[in-house]
């Protein structure tokens, strides 16, 4: 990397291809893990577009006002609690990092769009592996799937009432052993989630369970309540495999344990 980003009295525009001048140095500061973080960088302008831009940013992956580390830390809390209660509680005990809630709001949205942009293009966010499935009192590899739909309720942009909307939820799991401890019910599982049609919430869930092996098994056990449509999708959604069992009421079967 060059010092402070600079390339020179002029280097080409990434925009229309055309020279952008150097016009001195801007100091820009970041949250990081550490702490906030304040560093000087070269600023370019191009007078044939109006474009302008700091190449260490850039660089550095530091578009936005936060490094990659403290926009994971943020992400993370953000979904585990209020956004409000994440800002002022969670975050600055558990790292240190001083944001307000509407920050915390923004990168958790941020990311949560790039992570559906990822799954709506086809691409993996985590890498595939094929798990050692759990065995029936058969002897035969198991593997379950779930597919149900929940309200969200919804509010207008001045707080008025709106219609609530369906968000479906996905997971592929496989059980732990009988003798695995007791708060360990679930060996390994992939969760999946979102405002969506069921097609693609459908497509999603097969793409994971190929992702992690459930062709293999012998015996796939699909838990639904048996909602509106529900039925069809596991008729549809055979996510190749021999045999698909399908228990309509996930309250009355137990995970194999």
């Amino acid at each position: 990397m060059r010092k402070k980003g600079y390339c020179g009295s002029s280097c080409v525009c990434p925009e229309c291809g055309e020279d952008a001048d150097f016009k001195g140095y801007a100091s820009k500061t970041v949250t990081s893990l550490l702490g906030p973080i304040e560093y000087p960088r070269a600023y370019y302008h191009c007078d044939h577009c109006h474009h302008g831009w700091f190449p260490t940013d850039e660089e550095l992956g530091l578009t936005e006002r936060s490094t990659l580390g403290a926009r994971e830390v943020i992400a993370l809390a953000g979904v585990e609690d209020a956004f409000a209660v994440s800002a002022e509680r969670v975050l600055q005990r558990l790292s240190g990092i001083s944001v307000s809630a509407s920050t915390v709001q923004r990168v958790t949205e941020t990311v949560g769009d790039k992570l559906a942009a990822q799954r709506q293009h086809g691409d993996d966010i985590t890498p595939g592996e094929s798990w050692d499935w759990c065995l029936d009192a058969k002897g035969q590899r198991v593997a379950y799937v779930s597919l149900d739909a929940t309200g969200v309720p919804q509010q207008g942009p001045h707080a008025e009432r709106a219609d609530g909307r369906m968000a479906w939820v996905a997971s592929v799991f496989n059980p732990a052993p009988r003798d695995a401890p007791a708060k360990r019910r679930l060996r390994q599982v992939r969760y999946l989630s979102g405002l969506m049609s069921l097609d693609q919430i459908g497509k999603q869930l097969r793409h994971e369970c190929q992702q992690v092996g459930v062709s293999r098994d012998d015996v796939v056990i699909g838990l639904t309540d048996g909602g509106n449509g529900l039925e069809d999708s596991q008729d549809q959604a055979k996510w190749a495999c021999p045999e698909l069992c399908v228990r309509q009421d996930l309250l009355k079967l137990s995970l194999v344990s």
